[in-house]
């Protein structure tokens, strides 16, 4: 969490979740980056539905961006980059 707190994009990437490592998602909420989801880890869910439980709370609180691959994240990336250079 403490690496996460300055970033301004928080990716919850392609990996498998199981017990060892969902606590990661534990309050991403809080913090002020972005969320970008890679939905292919939904269908690598070894918690017995924590993940869904745990992406539901942080939308409670923040929006999540799904993205399908990586490319489509960097296109995301880039355009928002190119719309703060026009906007300044």
């Amino acid at each position: 969490m403490e690496m996460m707190k300055d970033a301004d994009i928080i990716l919850i990437a392609d990996v498998p979740f199981g017990q060892g490592n969902i606590n990661t998602l534990m309050g991403i909420e809080d913090l002020k980056g972005a969320v970008y989801l890679h939905t292919s880890c939904l269908n690598r869910d070894f918690t017995a539905g924590m993940l869904k439980k745990c992406l539901d709370r942080i939308a409670l609180q923040k929006k999540i961006i799904e993205i399908g691959d990586y490319d489509e994240l960097l296109e995301m990336l880039k355009r928002n980059e190119d719309q703060n250079q026009l906007s300044d």
